[in-house]
């Protein structure tokens, strides 16, 4: 497991509350990335 990953995406979750549409566009490009690297 990739701790990082889950640091981030959770950090990007808090940020999220704070302002929802600039966290999804950051989001989306970050689960493409954890899916190619982790299929």
């Amino acid at each position: 497991m990739s701790y990082k990953l889950l640091f981030i995406v959770a950090g990007l979750g808090l940020t999220g509350i704070i302002d929802e549409g600039r966290t999804m566009t950051l989001l989306l490009p970050i689960v493409a990335y954890i899916g190619i690297v982790r299929p």
